[in-house]
């Protein structure tokens, strides 16, 4: 089983914000836990991982 955050860019809301979810993979099978923290794109690198996880904000 592996753990990875992941961003929803398509999720974009119209404050600029994206969700933070929890991939989950098991068996080559793939599921989102959702968070209540969002990031926006300044927080973002070029690949869309999360410059500072540490610098995550609330909803």
């Amino acid at each position: 089983m592996t753990f990875k955050i992941w961003v929803l860019r398509d999720n974009k809301k119209q404050n600029g914000s994206m969700p933070v979810t929890i991939q989950l993979t098991h068996n080559g099978q793939r599921r989102y836990i959702k968070t209540p923290h969002v990031v926006f794109a300044p927080q973002l690198d070029r690949n869309g991982n999360i410059k500072d996880p540490n610098n995550a904000n609330d909803n």
